[in-house]
């Protein structure tokens, strides 16, 4: 690229003034000398909707690129795309003895189409009506990190399901610190991939799904609903962008700690052009489960010590219930008795005979 590619793609010192825009540009001038204001006005509005400079200009190239692990990205001002393209199919495969995949090598206008580089799209802005403090136009031809619409649908499903909240039922038996925690991780390593982008602030939208799905599971945890959970653990908390409210949940810890506290939000979704993008691997969170389904996952019944995938579960209420059946009890009672377990895995051949009276006996 820095040898060949560049050297070869780049030409001139700066585009030449657009013709058409200096044209309008001198009768400007002359309306203003003349004192006809409005019609100045008027010139200059219509000089604002052409580029003052020739983007055409054959004397004018520039080649650049940026490369993330075997990810590229090439901006080219002229022409020549599809030359390119061949250039460097032909040293991959000459050089490198690799093949350039023809499906993944996609050639867009950066106006018309965005380019989709790490998860973000690239495009050129375009937007003549809107001015600087200085009554110029610096948007036009800047390129543009966004986000796409179709990364944030693929992480809809994770907090919806059916078009209504998801309440995660393997959170609800957690602390609300733990709740909130993995809540918080989750969202705040997305948004924050995402402070480069323009719009950014599309991010509400998906904030407010995460929300609905953790106040669900509160929800589902407290037996209440959605609405008092976020009461309950709402707050406000400073930012550098002003107050932004947030739910905080607190762990109390002894020997005269400070508690650890998990907030949910807070996360400003401005456009933050200096912030960093750390490439780290999310940490896993797993979570105990409980002994019963443990015991169910491994599918081996407990009376005959078959494999069978069709376990289900035996429970009875109360063990005193057990114990009254006498020495004559049978022995898949016997076997919960001795264990001290009010639930036994069995497999349905095994189920039915207890409750047909005629269990296996050992």
């Amino acid at each position: 690229m820095q040898t060949t590619l560049i050297p070869q793609y780049t030409r001139g010192l700066g585009r030449r003034d657009n013709p058409a825009y200096r044209r309008y540009s001198r009768q400007i001038a002359t309306a203003r000398k003349k004192g006809e204001y409005r019609q100045a006005h008027k010139l200059l509005r219509r000089a604002q909707q052409l580029p003052s400079r020739d983007p055409n200009d054959p004397a004018y190239r520039r080649l650049r690129y940026i490369r993330y692990a075997d990810d590229m990205l090439l901006g080219l001002t002229g022409t020549r795309a599809e030359q390119i393209k061949h250039q460097l199919g032909t040293y991959l495969q000459e050089t490198l003895k690799l093949e350039l995949s023809q499906e993944k090598t996609l050639i867009t206008h950066a106006h018309k189409q965005a380019a989709r580089f790490l998860s973000y799209d690239i495009q050129a802005q375009y937007r003549n009506d809107k001015l600087a403090k200085d009554g110029y136009r610096h948007v036009n031809a800047q390129m543009a990190l966004r986000v796409p619409k179709e990364v944030v649908k693929k992480k809809i499903p994770t907090y919806r399901q059916g078009g209504k909240p998801l309440r995660r039922l393997s959170l609800a038996s957690c602390s609300d610190y733990t709740i909130l925690q993995t809540y918080q991780d989750e969202y705040r390593g997305f948004v924050q991939y995402y402070l480069l982008a323009i719009n950014v602030s599309w991010l509400s939208g998906y904030k407010w799904i995460v929300q609905q799905s953790l106040t669900h599971t509160l929800a589902a945890k407290y037996r209440s609903t959605t609405q008092a959970m976020a009461r309950r653990f709402q707050t406000i908390v400073q930012t550098p962008h002003g107050p932004r409210k947030c739910l905080e949940a607190k762990l109390l810890r002894g020997g005269g700690k400070k508690p650890l506290v998990a907030r949910f939000g807070g996360i400003p979704l401005v456009l933050n052009k200096e912030a960093v993008v750390v490439d780290r691997v999310p940490t896993v969170t797993r979570y105990e489960r409980r002994g019963v389904v443990r015991r169910l996952i491994a599918s081996t019944c407990e009376l005959c010590a078959i494999k069978d995938e069709q376990c289900i579960v035996h429970q009875v209420r109360r063990l005193a219930e057990l114990a009254e059946m006498g020495k004559d009890r049978p022995y898949w009672a016997q076997i919960m008795l001795k264990k001290r377990r009010k639930t036994l895995i069995v497999c349905p051949a095994c189920h039915a005979a207890i409750h047909g009276g005629g269990a296996p006996e050992r």
